[in-house]
């Protein structure tokens, strides 16, 4: 199923025109675009942006239309969207500003998951946790160490800061489904 015809499917309505922003580093190149345009021509990164905005969108409506229903507010609401490597087709700064402005826009908390460490990339995050896997000095154990690295102490919650986190590896057997059938 393409993405033209989920989204359809999603929204109950056969044909959508959508429209969306193409960023381009040249300001001037910038303009807006129907979404099978942008799905066809845009670069690895400008698409990642175009479908990041999409789906923001369509949280946010679909979760103020859940807390208007349980008759709470919802502009107050709040959403977490956690992303495993989504650096992977986008690092340059034209493209992470407006993807961050979106979810700021949308009051949504980006939790990312990457091995990348470009400025360009780390400077859109006040706080990071750099996990790294490490030898105990004793046998061939291995520990998960973490770097916290915090831009502006003034910013970041309390609540924000990682405690403690414990992950124990065992050997794990491998079963059948259909043993003993």
């Amino acid at each position: 199923m393409s993405s033209r015809e989920l989204l359809n499917v999603f929204l109950g309505n056969p044909y959508i025109p959508v429209s969306v922003f193409k960023i381009d580093l040249n300001m001037q190149n910038s303009r807006l675009k129907l979404w099978e345009d942008a799905v066809r021509e845009n670069s690895g990164g400008e698409k990642f942006v175009v479908f990041f905005s999409v789906l923001s969108a369509l949280m946010t409506y679909t979760r103020a239309r859940a807390m208007e229903a349980a008759g709470a507010d919802a502009d107050t609401d709040t959403r977490v969207l956690v992303m495993d490597n989504p650096f992977g087709p986008i690092s340059s700064e034209h493209l992470l500003n407006p993807l961050f402005e979106i979810a700021r826009k949308h009051r949504t908390q980006l939790i990312c998951l990457s091995d990348l460490k470009q400025n360009s990339i780390m400077n859109c995050f006040n706080l990071i946790y750099m996990l790294k896997v490490r030898t105990s000095a004793i046998g061939s154990n291995e520990y998960l160490k973490f770097e916290e690295i915090i831009r502006d102490v003034n910013v970041v919650q309390n609540d924000e800061r990682l405690e403690k986190a414990v992950f124990r590896a065992s050997d794990v057997k491998q079963i059948s489904l259909f043993d003993g059938m």
